[in-house]
């Protein structure tokens, strides 16, 4: 029991040496929001956004533009015959929809094999974007720019809220220097009026009011120390400091920087907002995206056809082995059709219609409200100058 009474000791020490050791943290405007733009845990999520769409966007054009193809069949036929097909190789697609390929080629039947090293350049006619994933890396490169405006949004909030924060924490400080002060005169009020009661200048009332003025000093002093510890701890929380790190402020307070937004006209307030809203900059992003799948789809459907030039390098042997030893090279001309019509190609563009015509009325609504929001603000701000 003493031996754990002593280790408890020794642990409650360390961490009030630990706690002495701490420095506080000593803060001005610049100080404070740099250590924000790398400690407060909303804006770094934001960070991981961007990363996150980033990874995304190369994924999407890895899988558009470079594809590995692997490949293996086998298949028994009579007389217990096996044969056997596969392919290897690498394809690379530019965003046009041409693409260069190539790969090893093989196949087994019985006691033939044939292997075949080709190299093609395909051009594509009537390709669908859709089908290809053009739009999907389309969406891939929206996303990434989406993300990297709420990111610089993002920081541009964090600032504004770290100088509210700042200037609310370097008050409270100077308020407990004033409350402080107050303290004191009262005080100093209520031994005066002590003395005078002594002399019979001063009655029992008068001494009363002094004593209340003090203890309503003492109140006010109270609360402009909880108004600190709230104000520092908002600031820490902005900051990504620890609750237990103090702070010290440095009271010089910068002065601040005066927009005269008032005097700008309605127009220029209003086409600011609508270039600078990252949700309405998403939408109509969004919005073209959709208007490209639209203008993409015509009213027949015709079927995709690709046009390949080749040039290969065939060999034939009894084993598979022998067949790498070059027999023969041709140079020809390669056609892939998909004849797959199932699909109703006015249902497909009227779907696309319908959301076109969903999200124009999105941007719409949106573009309407942030007018009308910089309309009250600005009117605000012109009844708050008059």
């Amino acid at each position: 029991m003493t031996f754990r009474l002593a280790i408890l000791t020794l642990l409650l020490l360390a961490e009030l040496a630990f706690a002495q050791a701490r420095s506080a943290v000593e803060l001005n405007l610049e100080r404070a929001v740099e250590l924000a733009l790398v400690g407060n845990p909303d804006y770094l999520g934001l960070l991981n956004n961007v990363e996150r769409a980033e990874l995304d966007l190369e994924q999407a054009r890895s899988l558009f533009k470079t594809q590995i193809v692997t490949s293996f069949d086998s298949d028994a036929r009579t007389g217990a015959q096996i044969g056997s097909f596969f392919q290897v190789g690498v394809r690379k697609r530019s965003t046009s929809g041409s693409a260069w390929s190539l790969g090893l080629h093989g196949s087994t039947f019985g006691d033939d094999s044939l292997s075949e090293v080709r190299l093609s350049y395909s051009l594509p006619f009537f390709k669908d974007p859709v089908a290809t994933g053009r739009y999907t890396l389309a969406q891939a490169e929206l996303d990434f720019r989406h993300r990297q405006r709420v990111r610089l949004l993002g920081a541009e909030e964090l600032i504004m809220q770290v100088v509210s924060a700042y200037f609310g924490a370097a008050l409270a400080d100077n308020g407990i220097s004033i409350a402080k002060e107050d303290v004191l005169l009262a005080e100093k009020l209520q031994r005066a009026t002590d003395l005078r009661k002594r002399t019979g200048r001063s009655s029992e009332l008068d001494l009363h009011h002094a004593k209340l003025r003090v203890a309503q000093a003492r109140q006010r002093h109270e609360a402009a120390r909880l108004d600190r510890v709230r104000a520092d701890n908002r600031l820490k929380l902005l900051l990504g400091l620890d609750l237990d790190d103090s702070l010290l402020i440095d009271r010089d307070l910068p002065a601040g920087l005066k927009l005269d937004l008032a005097s700008l006209d309605e127009d220029t307030v209003e086409q600011w907002a609508l270039e600078h809203r990252s949700d309405l900059l998403s939408l109509g992003e969004d919005l073209e995206l959709a208007g490209r799948k639209l203008r993409g789809r015509v009213g027949k459907r015709r079927p995709n056809l690709d046009v390949r030039l080749q040039y290969s390098l065939i060999g034939e042997g009894n084993s598979f082995v022998d067949s790498f030893k070059v027999d023969d090279r041709r140079i020809g001309i390669g056609i892939s059709l998909d004849l797959n019509l199932s699909k109703s190609a006015q249902d497909e563009k009227r779907r696309l219609m319908l959301f076109y015509e969903d999200k124009q009325r999105a941007y719409d609504k949106l573009a309407m409200q942030i007018r009308s929001d910089a309309r009250l603000a600005l009117l605000g701000l012109r009844d708050k100058t008059t």
